[in-house]
């Protein structure tokens, strides 16, 4: 994992102080706060995990005798101690008072310990700030400096270094369109993993701060190109130390800020913090856009963060709308599976069968038109035939009684066929196409319906057997064992 300067303030709650100390502050100092002690063996104790660190203050150029002194302990053993020197002219900001040799720390968990070890009549040493280098993610802000290689500049801009600025270094361009960069991974109440691009700074949210010369200046802000946000300076801004931009909360992936010099009049670059997010958790996707920045696009800044949503993890949404969507081709996949197999039960021709069942007594259908008598069946064609007293209505399958069933007719096709009156048990005459043929055995009726080309084939082989009949002439039938011959193809 690639490594990173956090940096922790002297008002962070991880710094724990014992004896007597002073809180005090300036514009020109981090969060304008710092602490001070005039009272021996006090002291400010700081865990960390990293490799090396440094310890920064104000010195207040007061050049007392004796003068006061800090010492600085790592684990008990690293060792290094801070005495101001006596010809100071002025105060001097963002003072490196220690920072520890180089290799001395191995990466891990340490303890800080700085004892004011001889104290003055007045407070000289101020801490304002520690910066630590670390692979950690559990750390209030990384700092970037103006200097840091992470951010490109065009080459118009300009290095300069003052008393006031972080590191004593910043950096300024007055070319319109003049701009600096700088890349970063951010994300919202997501955790990290790994550093996939190494040295890209990983945070939830990321501020700019720089200094100010002219009320006039104009700054354009914009996070992976999207609205910007213009800067013009406050009645309040102070020389350095200026709240340009916050993001807000930034959604999962690299980011890139770009801050654009909009006139004539000095924009100044001094840091950037970074906030990160907190460890253990593992983000689970990328996005480009970011959250709410702080500021608007009116001559009106803000230094406050404005608040900002989070995004819909992408996974979250395509999810459900994939398994609807699966669930509805399964469901019409269904559908049609079973209506083309119903279509295709409906064209196939049911088996022809060498032994026929008994059919239903129609009462009330006989050929000729005479009254037919219990066990008499003719084949009826009468297309979309629905009378109450139906001929496939029966004693054992009453319900089809007031059911329509299409059937082909036979006129056309049928030389013998007559069409005759029939009546009704109850009287109703109906108009059906009738096959006259006496020696007719009883048809299978199966669920109550004839299908239209059985029927057909059924009656052409009845007709062909009573034309070559030498009984063809008998308009009655008998049951079968009243000596009628039975038609081919057929057995009782």
């Amino acid at each position: 994992m690639a490594t990173q300067t956090a940096i922790v303030d002297d008002q962070d709650p991880l710094i724990k102080y014992s004896g007597t100390w002073t809180r005090g502050g300036a514009s020109q100092e981090f969060d304008s706060t710092t602490m001070s002690s005039t009272t021996a063996g006090s002291t400010a104790s700081f865990t960390f995990v990293g490799t090396s660190i440094t310890v920064y203050g104000t010195v207040a150029a007061k050049n007392l005798k004796p003068q006061a002194t800090w010492s600085f302990v790592v684990d008990g053993s690293i060792t290094g101690t801070y005495t101001p020197p006596n010809n100071m002219t002025s105060d001097i900001h963002h003072e490196a008072l220690w920072t520890s040799p180089a290799g001395s720390i191995t990466n891990g968990t340490h303890e800080l310990v700085i004892t004011q070890s001889a104290a003055a009549s007045d407070d000289v040493l101020f801490l304002d700030y520690i910066l630590y280098t670390t692979t950690s993610l559990d750390v209030g802000a990384y700092f970037i400096d103006d200097r840091d290689p992470q951010i490109k500049y065009t080459p118009a801009w300009r290095q300069f270094g003052s008393d006031p600025d972080f590191q004593h270094t910043s950096q300024a361009t007055t070319n319109v369109g003049d701009s600096l960069s700088l890349t970063f991974e951010g994300a919202w109440n997501d955790i990290f993993v790994p550093v996939v691009i190494p040295n890209v700074v990983k945070g939830s949210s990321i501020r700019f701060f720089g200094g100010f010369t002219s009320a006039t200046e104009q700054a354009s802000i914009a996070v992976d190109g999207g609205p910007a946000t213009i800067w013009i300076p406050p009645s309040t801004a102070t020389q350095t130390n200026n709240l340009i931009y916050s993001s807000g909360n930034l959604t999962p992936g690299n980011h890139t800020i770009v801050v654009t010099a909009m006139n004539d009049q000095a924009v100044w670059a001094d840091y950037f913090l970074v906030t990160p997010n907190p460890p253990g958790t593992v983000i689970s996707g990328s996005s480009s856009s970011s959250g709410s920045p702080s500021g608007s696009s009116t001559p009106s800044p803000s230094n406050t963060p404005q608040p900002s949503h989070k995004s819909t993890p992408v996974g979250a949404i395509v999810g459900p709308i994939v398994g609807v969507l699966a669930l509805v081709a399964l469901v019409a996949a269904i559908f049609l599976c079973r209506r083309r197999r119903r279509q295709q039960d409906e064209s196939v021709e049911p088996p022809m069968s060498n032994g026929i069942a008994p059919g239903p007594s129609f009462s009330g259908y006989a050929a000729s038109g005479a009254a037919g008598e219990p066990g008499t069946s003719s084949a009826v064609a009468n297309s979309g035939h629905s009378d109450p007293d139906s001929p496939f209505a029966t004693s054992s399958n009453p319900h089809l009684a007031s059911t329509s069933y299409p059937v082909a007719s036979l006129s056309d096709t049928l030389p013998n066929s007559v069409s005759a009156p029939q009546s009704t048990t109850s009287g109703e005459s109906v108009n059906a196409n009738v096959i006259s043929n006496p020696n007719l055995p009883p048809t299978t009726v199966q669920s109550g319906m004839i299908p239209s080309n059985k029927l057909l084939r059924e009656a052409e082989r009845a007709r062909q057997w009573h034309v070559s009949s030498p009984s063809s002439s008998s308009a009655t039938s008998s049951r079968p064992g009243g000596g009628q011959e039975m038609p081919p193809h057929y057995s009782e």
